[in-house]
């Protein structure tokens, strides 16, 4: 799998076993059922230490049982209630 631009011209080759949508400028893809990772719209991998399969979204995803941000930090566990987690946050 791979992804293509508007004019269906491919941008970044069909190298990946699994891909998702772009959420808040990043796609979990994966090589293998083991290589799972994000990457960003130009095909760079980002955060491959983590084993990506959860989208963004409010500048969080989840990564096994914690919240992590864009830039990889762990910032809470996780809890099936974000909003939960949002409010005692702020």
């Amino acid at each position: 799998m791979g992804y293509l631009d508007h004019d269906g011209k491919m941008v970044i080759p069909a190298i990946y076993k699994q891909a998702w949508d772009f959420s808040e400028g990043l796609a979990a893809v994966c090589l293998s059922d083991e290589s799972c990772f994000y990457i960003d719209r130009s095909g760079s991998p980002e955060l491959k230490q983590f084993r990506a399969w959860w989208p963004f979204t409010d500048g969080l995803a989840v990564i096994g049982q914690d919240y992590i941000d864009k830039r990889g930090r762990v910032i809470a566990p996780y809890s099936r209630e974000k909003r939960h987690f949002l409010e005692k946050s702020q």
